[in-house]
């Protein structure tokens, strides 16, 4: 949610973030951070869907502001997070070292199939983009507005991981 940051934290955003923060690394990637707050799908879907102009077009709710992955790192290390940014083969076999010796926990763990891909495989997932220029002009004169990914929302979703005992607060 936009405005108080509750959310799923075990979905794969939520324990990429904690997961990374935990191994104090990140992979280098070129990818965009896609938040889509809750109350923004919500609305945005039952809007759509009582439209009649709506019938038979495809909606992807996205974010349509998303921020680039070296933005997203620079902002989790103002916050005071120590990450350091490695090649992804290398981030990639920690994980599944520890996913699977089970060593210490991490909150990437239950994604660990996903990190037996190839990295060209991951890598086009995490650049894959959906448009939104059908859900945007559905929602065109409406105050439906999806919240840029900036500092406002990554400090309510931050601070919501910490208040809830998600996550540890930066030392």
């Amino acid at each position: 949610h936009s405005q108080t940051g509750i959310c799923q934290t075990t979905d794969y955003a939520g324990s990429l973030i904690k997961g990374c923060i935990q191994l104090g690394k990140v992979p280098e990637q070129v990818v965009t951070v896609d938040m889509v707050p809750v109350n923004y799908a919500s609305k945005a879907v039952v809007h759509l869907s009582t439209q009649q102009k709506s019938l038979g077009q495809i909606f992807h709710i996205v974010n349509p502001r998303p921020l680039p992955w070296k933005n997203f790192l620079a902002w989790l290390r103002s916050f005071g997070y120590s990450i350091k940014e490695i090649p992804y083969e290398q981030w990639r076999t920690e994980i599944v070292q520890i996913a699977t010796t089970r060593s210490e926990e991490n909150a990437l763990s239950p994604f660990l199939p996903m990190f037996l891909e190839s990295e060209s495989n991951f890598q086009e997932r995490g650049a894959q983009r959906f448009d939104c220029q059908n859900t945007l002009t559905g929602l065109a004169g409406t105050d439906i507005v999806c919240p840029a990914v900036d500092d406002t929302l990554l400090q309510t979703y931050l601070n919501y991981f910490i208040r809830s005992g998600f996550l540890e607060p930066p030392a």
